[in-house]
Formats: structure tokens, C-alpha cells, sequence
């Protein structure tokens, strides 16, 4: 009886170790059989860091100067045209308000020598009048004083033409009076030489109206030189009274000449001044994170062009800048699907981004502790986690780990790997 129970035993635990030892076979053949089909993505990662797709926007300063104010921190959300910085200019700035005045005070020149030159009534501009009243009424002072003045100067070189041409009235009229005194004293002469010839007057009478004759003859022949003098005086008065008016002309078209310089040397100024004054509170370019503030104190001073802060844009435009392993860059192609974990967020509670691989570096390069790496940028499909817009965000400045879907591979095959690496390895020995 005992020798059967053991028989039976002896058999029950063959039994066992078969069914143990069949099962495990079938398990294992299954197990090769679905690591044979079973398939899964192989990704390369990479870590990564989120950049702003526009450049960080380094904040300068054209001509430097004293920091008045500064009104943000580091790390301050910030809107485009925000105030960052006021900044005095010096003494040698440009005064803007100083330069309005001097233009205002041509252009009211100008209206009156444009009167002037062309000898039209006085008309300033009414808002030129309203907002300069005391140069308006200067300008209208010297208006009326200068064509008072030309006046007097026209009056008196009338003046001169009128005596001019009553000289040579009263010459004209001397000469024709003394040419009829000399006809009638040679009618004379005539007869008393008759006279003499007959003895009927003496001798002394005759060389009387000879001598009358020939004082009328020289007064005669002097007034026919002094005439052409007289009028040659009146057509110089006559065109000194024509200079006055063309002299005054020309001067005011001188003087408007040289009003138009000035008007554009000083709009030059002005405009130079303006945007100067403008540039006396900086403002941020775009919206963004202020980094790197360099300047804490009021007083301190900034030169020409240094560098003051940066602004890290922040918008819907953000982009993944990565590090690739070297051994890696050989199986990834432009345009193929990433996945997005940010490490900001839980990716197991809210998820990852998909996005696509859209620049590979041309080469390698090194950090500052040598480790080398492909630069690769990543464009995600949007800029927030989660199924709500703005809710969790992605922001510059926060890192990332990027997973390259490079393809796929069985089970079997990732098993096989290091199998077959060891059989290649073991293939070149020395």
C-alpha cells in the first residue's frame, strides 16, 4: 500500500513539473510570438528650454544720460509702449518748446516780408496770432514803420522829380525867351547897321547892340547845355523814385530768403529736438518679461548704447529650442511630430503639446562644459496645456522635454538590441 502512494506521488509531481514545464514553453512562445508583432514608437528626447519666436529685444539708449525714474522690476510682465525708464538728457539736449517759438516767430517774419515784397495788405495767421500774440503784434509794428519809411522815401524822391522838372521847365523857358531876345536884338543890330551906313547913328550905339547880341548868344548857347543836364537830373530822380520801390522790394525778397533758411535749419532742429524729447522715457517695444534690469539707482548714469534690460516677448508665438544628442541626429527629419511634457506643468494631469520638428543645426556644437549637442527648434501646435486657451500657459523661460517620434520597432527587436550590439562588439576585438 505505501509503495503505490509513492507511485502515485512520484506521478503526480512528474505531472506538475510537465504541466509547469508545458505551460511556461506556451507562455514563452506567446510572449517571443507577441514581441514578434507588437509594435511601438521609438522616440528620441531631448531637453529643451521655451523661447520666444521673436528675438529678445535688448533695451538701449540712443544718446545716454541720467536715470530720473525706473519703473519696472526684473522678471515684470510688461505691455507693449509700457514706461521703463525716464532718462534726463543733459544740457545740451534740444529745447522743443524753445524752437516751437522760434519757428512760429519766422513763419510770422515771413507772412510780412511776403506783404511786403509783393505790396499787399498785412494778413498774419489767426492761429499764429492767438498762440503768439506779442510777436503778431511785433510783426505788424514793423510792418507799419517800414512802409512808413517807404513812403518817406518815395515822397522825397518825388519831391526831387517835381523840382527836377520845374528846373527844366524854367530852362526851357528861359532859352525860348532869350532866343526871341536874340531875334529881335539881331533885328536890331540889322537896322542900326543901315543906320550907320547912312550916318543916321553913331558908332557907339552900334557896338552897344552888338555887344547885346552877343551876351544873348553866349546865355543862349550856355542854356543849350544846361537843359540836357537838367532833364538827365530829372530821369535820375525819375529813376530813384522807381529804386525805391524796387529796393525795397528786393530787400524784402532778400530778407524772406534768408527767413526760409532759418525756417528749415530750425525745423530741422525742431524735429531732431522732438524726438529727442520723446526718447527721454523709454518704452517697451513689445509685450513681454523684463530681464537683466543692469540699472537699479536714481542718478545713475547711462552711456550711448549700452545695453539697459531685455525683453522677453510673451505671446502666442513661442517656440521649443532643444538639445539633441549627438547619436541621435542621424534618425531625425525636419517635419516629424514631437511630444511636449513642460516640466512647469504635471504632464500625467494635464498633458503634453504636440508639435512638429522644424529646424535642425547644421553641426554640433558645445556647452560651456563640453557637452556636445544639435540645436533643434520644435513649433508647438498652440501655446497652452489643457483644453482651455490662457488657462496654463507656456512661457518663456520655462524647460521642456521633447520626445521625437523617429518610428517604430517590435517588442522583439529592442530586446534583440543589446544582443546584437554585443555580438557586433564581440566581431572586433583585437
Amino acid at each position: 500500500m505505501t509503495c503505490e502512494l509513492d507511485a502515485l506521488r512520484r506521478e503526480t509531481r512528474s505531472s506538475g513539473w510537465i504541466i509547469f514545464a508545458v505551460t511556461s514553453i506556451a507562455l514563452i512562445c506567446a510572449f517571443f510570438a507577441w514581441a514578434a508583432v507588437a509594435r511601438f514608437d521609438q522616440f528620441s528626447v531631448a531637453d529643451g528650454e521655451v523661447v520666444p519666436s521673436d528675438k529678445v529685444k535688448v533695451i538701449q539708449h540712443l544718446e545716454g544720460g541720467t536715470i530720473a525714474s525706473i519703473f519696472v522690476n526684473d522678471g515684470e510682465l510688461v505691455e507693449e509702449g509700457a514706461e521703463l525708464l525716464a532718462v534726463e538728457l543733459g544740457l545740451n539736449s534740444a529745447n522743443s518748446e524753445e524752437l516751437q517759438a522760434r519757428l512760429d516767430s519766422l513763419a510770422l517774419t515771413r507772412v510780412r516780408l511776403m506783404a511786403e515784397s509783393s505790396g499787399s495788405p498785412l494778413q498774419l495767421p489767426a492761429d499764429l496770432v492767438t498762440r503768439r500774440p506779442d510777436l503778431a503784434a511785433a510783426e505788424e509794428s514793423a510792418y507799419k514803420a517800414r512802409q512808413t519809411e517807404l513812403r518817406n522815401r518815395i515822397e522825397s524822391a518825388q519831391q526831387r522829380v517835381r523840382q527836377q522838372e520845374l528846373a527844366v521847365t524854367e530852362l526851357q523857358a528861359t532859352y525860348s525867351a532869350t532866343a526871341t531876345d536874340l531875334d529881335m536884338s539881331n533885328k536890331n543890330l540889322a537896322m542900326s547897321a543901315d543906320l550907320l551906313r547912312d550916318g543916321l547913328t553913331s558908332k557907339m550905339e552900334h557896338l552897344q547892340r552888338e555887344r547885346e547880341a552877343k551876351l544873348l548868344e553866349g546865355k543862349l548857347s550856355a542854356l543849350r547845355s544846361t537843359i540836357p543836364k537838367a532833364k538827365a537830373a530829372l530821369e535820375e530822380a525819375q529813376h530813384n523814385l522807381n529804386d525805391e520801390k524796387l529796393r525795397f522790394n528786393s530787400n524784402s525778397l532778400a530778407e524772406l530768403g534768408k527767413v526760409e533758411q532759418d525756417i528749415s535749419a530750425t525745423n530741422e532742429m525742431f524735429l531732431e529736438a522732438s524726438t529727442q524729447a520723446s526718447r527721454k522715457i523709454i518704452r517697451s517695444p513689445v509685450a513681454g518679461i523684463v530681464k537683466n534690469l543692469r540699472f537699479h539707482t536714481i542718478g545713475g548714469v547711462i552711456g550711448p548704447g549700452d545695453p539697459i534690460m531685455e525683453i522677453v516677448p510673451v505671446n502666442d508665438n513661442v517656440v521649443i529650442e532643444a538639445r539633441l544628442r549627438p547619436e541621435d541626429s542621424g534618425i531625425v527629419t525636419l517635419g516629424q511630430p514631437v511630444r511636449i511634457k513642460v516640466s512647469a506643468y504635471d504632464f500625467v494631469r494635464f498633458g503634453t503639446i504636440s508639435g512638429t520638428l522644424s529646424y535642425i543645426g547644421a553641426d554640433s556644437v558645445a556647452d560651456s562644459e563640453g557637452h556636445t549637442y544639435f540645436q533643434v527648434m520644435v513649433t508647438p501646435d498652440r501655446a497652452y496645456l489643457g483644453d482651455t486657451p490662457g488657462q496654463y500657459p507656456i512661457r518663456p523661460g520655462m524647460t521642456t522635454t521633447v520626445d521625437i517620434r523617429t518610428g517604430n520597432r517590435t517588442v522583439l527587436e529592442f530586446l534583440l538590441k543589446p544582443v546584437m550590439r554585443l555580438r557586433y562588439d564581440s566581431l572586433h576585438e583585437s
